[in-house]
């Protein structure tokens, strides 16, 4: 019987079909791969390394995602008393690195689909194989660097990298050669549209040296100088994570950062960055900045599509310089919520997301001492009533997803001190939940709300308290009640 004659069975056709694409089917497995080279990894490295350097590992045709960590160092060294790395046996050591010098580089460069990429690197470890290795993943689109140096002034092939849309800096040193070097990655990718930096201003080398560890501050257009000095440049950075307190933001930042919708912040930010975005109409969505600044409450009421805002409060002298056209119209965080500050709230139909601070009325033997800003901000005649709050809520917000209330009230004597304040909180939270439950709603919603009680900064500021927001309530379409939400 010849080729041309053979005829198969359906129901075999369809098993020989069902194996075929179940072998072409991805194993998620093998999507994401964890270099890592200790005592513990070592003889596991030996053979791994080398069958992906040779292209028959899974791992070159299927993974996503690789980390490298903790590579062998080219020697055994101190640093102030603590080996660095983990190999102390110096002939485990040279076996390792034996391994990691002839088969990391060409294991990495295997990795033909990956398209994000974390690197703890040293400068004992083999940094440049990787970064160069890393540098040459065609489908690569995000980077996580860590550089913990040792020599500040390390040159980094940063600018070995291209066409990058996200890059994310932990512990970048403030160094003119590191700065300069991520000055130039950043112009070599004119797509990125995220970046996170968290730089550190400890020089390990002056320290080392016994001169001043901590450097300035730089401002932080530095890392986009080479960027905007092309003549193609266009904004295209969509998002920007700041830690820490290394770079300045000034009005000299704005021609990098006219893109921006999502920011966060924190320290040296001058009121001219503020003014800047106001001017330039850069409006962002996501905002979070520690500490605020009347700087910043001047921008916020610039326009009006913010969606997500999250800020340290003011030192007391400073909130009370905050603009009232501001409080009245977007802040509800400061001060227990009222009816007043409900009202500008409702207007800003597209909410997802609503946290305020809300004054429970005493109902415990404790609470005999009234906090500052009640005394101060809040009469009784203005607390709203819960029933009338989550109605409001519910059919003003149509677009509402979840609401966290902050649930706060007078503090105990300080004879209670330590288990009156405990106990009062826990008491208030337990009544809250149950009193919520209990409330008849006179609104009928599309979508679901979902509520959650946390406790308040002024509750937290002598000691831990239960923390009732593992409970979450949920007020479902067509219910006229918050029931527990059952996950």
């Amino acid at each position: 019987m010849t080729g041309s004659d053979m005829k198969i069975p359906l129901d075999v056709f369809y098993l020989i079909l069902n194996e075929i694409k179940a072998a072409d089917r991805k194993p998620l497995v093998f999507e994401d791969l964890k270099m890592r080279i200790t005592r513990e990894t070592a003889t596991k490295i030996r053979d791994q390394l080398p069958a992906i350097a040779s292209g028959r590992s899974p791992y070159t045709r299927w993974t996503k995602r690789v980390s490298l960590d903790r590579m062998v160092p080219v020697e055994i060294f101190e640093f102030y008393g603590y080996t660095v790395g983990d190999f102390t046996n110096e002939t485990e050591r040279k076996a390792a690195f034996e391994c990691q010098s002839l088969y990391l580089a060409p294991a990495i460069q295997a990795l033909k689909n990956v398209e994000s990429a974390s690197y703890h690197g040293t400068e004992k470890g083999p940094y440049l194989d990787v970064l160069l290795s890393l540098a040459k993943l065609p489908k690569l689109r995000e980077l996580s660097l860590s550089l913990n140096l040792y020599d500040d002034d390390t040159p980094y092939p940063l600018d070995e990298f291209s066409q990058l849309r996200t890059l994310k800096f932990h512990a970048i040193p403030i160094s003119p050669t590191i700065l300069s070097a991520a000055s130039r990655m950043i112009a070599r990718c004119p797509d990125l549209a995220e970046l996170h930096v968290f730089p550190t201003i400890n020089s390990y080398k002056a320290f080392r040296n016994g001169g001043n560890p901590v450097r300035a501050a730089v401002n932080v257009e530095t890392i986009f100088e080479d960027s905007v000095r092309s003549s193609t440049f266009v904004p295209s950075l969509k998002k920007l994570s700041a830690k820490g307190n290394g770079f300045k933001f000034s009005s000299t930042a704005l021609p990098y950062l006219r893109a921006l919708v999502h920011l966060e912040l924190e320290e040296n930010v001058d009121a001219s960055f503020w003014q800047a975005l106001a001017s330039s109409q850069v409006h962002l969505s996501h905002l979070t900045v520690d500490p605020a600044s009347p700087g910043l409450f001047d921008y916020l009421i610039s326009y009006s599509s913010l969606k997500d805002l999250h800020f340290q409060g003011l030192p007391r002298v400073q909130a009370i310089e905050v603009p009232a056209q501001f409080f009245h119209q977007l802040a509800s965080d400061f001060w227990a919520i009222t009816r007043e500050h409900l009202t500008p709230i409702l207007e800003c139909q597209s909410l997802r997301t609503l946290s305020i601070l809300y004054h429970y009325p005493d109902k415990h033997p404790f609470s005999t001492v009234e906090t500052e800003w009640t005394q101060d901000n809040l009469s009784t005649d203005s607390v709203l009533e819960l029933l009338y709050l989550l109605n409001s809520v519910a059919d003003g917000l149509p677009d509402l997803r979840k609401l966290i209330l902050k649930p706060t009230t007078t503090a105990p004597e300080f004879g209670f001190l330590r288990n009156g304040l405990f106990d009062s909180v826990q008491l208030m939270n337990e009544e809250i939940w149950k009193e919520i439950c209990g409330l008849d709603l006179t609104v009928s919603r599309n979508f679901p709300l979902e509520l959650r009680l946390t406790n308040s900064e002024d509750m937290l500021s002598i000691g831990d308290v239960p923390d009732v927001s593992s409970i979450p309530l949920c007020l479902s379409p067509g219910d006229h009640c918050f029931k527990p939400l059952v996950t």
